[in-house]
């Protein structure tokens, strides 16, 4: 028979020795563990851009979002044509502003050689000549009027090529016949 000694749990403790088998548990216990940590986490990743990409896409494909998509890209194909148009315009603009014929100094000879009595309604001009339509008090005037302008330097002949009475006045068409003009606005 043995003798029970209620107090030897007291005096002697039990070591815990520590051996390669537990350290070998032990550290497969922690990479388990760390390994369900990372794949939990990357779970609850992947679940929120699934449900970011899901309202991106919602957002995407709302048809009111796709109607102002598409008439955001009307709107900028009618501005590309529309600016396409304005370049037009605009070297349009500077050709004409190259052949420009008709200059302030020109208007201000043609007032320079106007008689007194002379008024003058209207004034065309094209590339080879300018047509003045006016009122006289007197044919002679006229006459002067035309004479005048033949010595400016850009007109090669003027002609008279109507007079009509009209009431106290004379009605007259006077056309300008230009010579050929230069780039820089000089009489050739």
């Amino acid at each position: 028979m043995t003798d029970l000694n209620f107090f030897e749990p007291f005096v002697e403790k039990k070591r815990l020795e520590i051996t390669g088998l537990l350290v070998l548990y032990i550290v497969l216990i922690v990479s388990i563990v760390g390994v369900a940590c990372v794949a939990a986490v990357n779970q609850i990743r992947i679940v929120a851009l699934q449900k970011d990409l899901q309202r991106q896409e919602e957002f995407i494909n709302n048809p009111s979002i796709v109607a102002k998509v598409q008439q955001l890209e009307a709107l900028e194909a009618e501005i590309s044509t529309f600016r396409k148009e304005i370049n037009n315009v605009r070297s349009l603009e500077e050709g004409i502003s190259a052949s420009n014929i008709v200059t302030t100094n020109l208007l201000f000879e043609i007032s320079s050689k106007l008689p007194s009595g002379v008024f003058i309604s209207n004034i065309s001009v094209d590339k080879s000549q300018i047509r003045i339509g006016g009122y006289s008090k007197d044919k002679a005037s006229v006459a002067s009027f035309a004479k005048g302008l033949q010595t400016l330097p850009i007109v090669s002949d003027s002609f008279v090529s109507s007079i009509s009475s009209a009431e106290s006045y004379y009605r007259f068409d006077l056309a300008l016949s230009l010579q050929e003009v230069s780039a820089d606005g000089s009489a050739e």
